[in-house]
């Protein structure tokens, strides 16, 4: 029997993915440790680390988490990093060893898949470009060419030659500058009630890397990806930068009907995202070749050093409750 770190968390869509993540480690036999991470709102369980051999985290790179994240690893533990999925995010996640999003083990592996047919592009539509949280870390982290939204949006104006049509994330607070600024610069605001409604407008999207670039590719829409993505591969998505030229030249074939993108490619990008996906029922069959990955090789915690700077992060670390075995 090994022992696991558990986070929780009250987000209610990422509440149940962990409350399953640890009833699966209980069932296989191993003691379960809910922790109270530093973004997880106010649960019933220690901020203290447990000394552990594997832990899961939701996210895990939001600076928030450095402190924790490097008490594990003076501890040895194996970590595994948890988020929502994609497509639909409501009732799934991922799950990797390596990170989240486009930090995940399986994203930079080659697509292999040959590209045959030209996609298909719309005869009318404009270019869709859906907002992100500037605060979120894929901004923060995988968005080399653009440190905000407004930097992206300032951008596409002055160089697409499809009509730019913005549309705001739904948990952002309303920006009146950057719609102003928008309009100033020829755009448009989309005021669709939803993603779905918004996209049936549209000849192609432009974002960084969303979750809804997903949903585009499902959609055999052209996608303009201009930061770190899992589905940032050429043939598949329009793989761009803050050149203008590059965003000019690939919005001008659009609006004349052409399109470099290939039909199998875009499909093979989606299915990969997609088998990288788990519903809440899966995890209970797909997890125990995860806990198996990170419990490897592990030793007995009386065979294993624990040196005197984690014992004195442990000791340091503010005690705000105790911890408790899952139930």
């Amino acid at each position: 029997m090994k022992t696991i770190v558990v986070e929780d968390r009250t987000c209610l869509l990422a509440k149940p993915v962990l409350q399953a993540i640890a009833d699966t480690c209980i069932s296989l036999g191993h003691r379960v440790v809910r922790w109270r991470g530093p973004l997880s709102g106010r649960v019933p369980h220690s901020r203290r680390l447990q000394r552990c051999h594997a832990a899961f985290v939701w996210n895990g790179v939001h600076p928030s988490y450095a402190p924790a994240m490097a008490e594990l690893a003076a501890m040895q533990a194996r970590v595994a990093n948890v988020e929502l999925g994609w497509n639909p995010q409501r009732g799934t996640c991922q799950i990797d060893t390596a990170g989240i999003n486009a930090t995940a083990s399986w994203s930079s592996e080659p697509l292999l898949t040959v590209g045959k047919t030209p996609l298909a592009v719309r005869p009318q539509g404009d270019l869709l470009v859906p907002l992100q949280l500037d605060r979120d870390t894929q901004i923060t982290q995988l968005s080399p060419s653009f440190a905000n939204m407004r930097a992206l949006v300032e951008f596409l104006c002055r160089n697409s030659r499809l009509p730019v049509r913005v549309r705001p994330h739904p948990k952002a607070p309303a920006d009146p500058l950057l719609q102003q600024t928008t309009l100033r610069l020829g755009g448009s605001w989309d005021d669709s009630s939803n993603f779905a409604m918004a996209v049936q407008r549209c000849r192609a999207v432009a974002l960084v890397n969303s979750s809804v670039g997903v949903e585009a590719l499902g959609q055999q829409l052209p996608v303009l990806c201009f930061g770190q993505s899992i589905y940032r591969h050429e043939g598949a998505v329009y793989c761009l930068n803050n050149d203008p030229a590059a965003t000019a030249q690939v919005t001008s074939e659009l609006q004349h009907g052409h399109c470099t993108l290939t039909v199998e490619r875009v499909a093979a990008a989606y299915h990969r995202v997609m088998s990288h996906q788990w519903t809440h029922a899966e995890i209970p069959q797909r997890l125990p070749a995860i806990v198996d990955q990170l419990l490897a090789g592990t030793v007995d915690f009386a065979d294993q050093p624990y040196g005197l700077w984690s014992q004195l992060i442990h000791l340091l670390t503010p005690w705000t409750g105790s911890g408790r075995r899952a139930a």
